[in-house]
Order: structure tokens, then sequence, then C-alpha cells
């Protein structure tokens, strides 16, 4: 359609200093219809946003977590973690641990098809990418995770995040 592709060349259509409205129209775009996940979280990271307004969409973003498809949980998490700050690293964190269960992942408890990752590796996957791009996610990450002060309080994701945080360590 039309306004799918209409998203990807919106940053380039934006003055500089001049991204609130294109912010405006991409976030009800994202709150209204989720086929355009993947192209507007794209239209919105190559925005220059001040510190603000980051803040605002990262809030958006973070509150879609528990909603988000399958398909389109990776896509978010590699964005909340790329724009992550420490400022927003708590909510980023405590969105993905409240929104990652394995019932997310796979909510109709059908395993992937054949040859096809499913959700968890795809979604273990945007993680570790991000904290490959930004290394210092991983002491921010971790500080997070650090705060769980009873192991019965920890989760699935919890594991899943400290194992990214591993392995990408390990790389370098």
């Amino acid at each position: 359609s039309l306004q799918r592709g209409m998203v990807p060349v919106l940053p380039a259509l934006v003055m500089d200093g001049q991204p609130a409205a294109a912010v405006g129209m991409l976030s009800e775009m994202l709150r209204n219809d989720s086929q355009f996940t993947a192209p507007v979280l794209d239209s919105l990271g190559s925005l220059q946003l001040n510190p603000e307004m980051l803040k605002q969409v990262s809030e958006m973003v973070t509150d879609s977590v528990a909603s988000a498809n399958v398909a389109d949980l990776p896509i978010v998490i590699r964005f909340l973690l790329q724009h992550m700050t420490k400022d927003t690293a708590k909510d980023v964190v405590d969105a993905l641990r409240s929104g990652l269960g394995v019932e997310a992942l796979n909510p109709d408890g059908d395993t992937a098809e054949a040859g096809q990752p499913g959700g968890e590796t795809l979604v273990l996957d945007a993680v570790q990418s991000a904290l490959r791009l930004r290394r210092e996610l991983t002491s921010l990450v971790l500080e997070q995770l650090e705060k769980v002060k009873h192991a019965a309080d920890h989760r699935a994701v919890d594991w899943w995040l400290i194992c990214a945080l591993h392995t990408t360590s390990v790389a370098r």
C-alpha cells in the first residue's frame, strides 16, 4: 500500500530539528496497525530525536512488548536495546522481563516449521545482535537483573538475557 511505501522515506523528508509531526504520525500508525511495526520502528530509529522525544518513543515501544506479535518481537527488542539509555534501562528490562514469557513466544503451543527458527530463537538472536552493537548494554542489562533480590522472582527471560550477555562477552 501507499502508506507502507511512504514510511521508510519519511525520515529523509523531515527537516532537522522538526521530527515531532513525523513521530506523531508514525506513533499513530504503530498503535493502529501492527503490519507497520517493522517499517515504523526503522523510520523512528532513523530520525534525529532529542533525548525527551526519544524517551517518549521508547516508552511507547516499551509498552508494546507484551502485546507485540511474535514475528515483530525481534524488531521491537532490537529497537529498544539500540536506543536504551541509562535512564530507560529499568523500564526496558522490566518490559522484556514481563512481556517475554514462554507463552508469549509460542502463543499457540506449536513448534516452528521444520527448518524455521522459533520465537525464542529469534528473540535471543535480537538480544545478542543488540548487545554486540552496543557494548555498554551489557552493564545496563546486568545492573537491572542484579536488582532482582529473590531467586523466585527470576523469570525464564532473565536466563536468556544472562546467556546472551555471556555469549556476547565471550565473543569479544
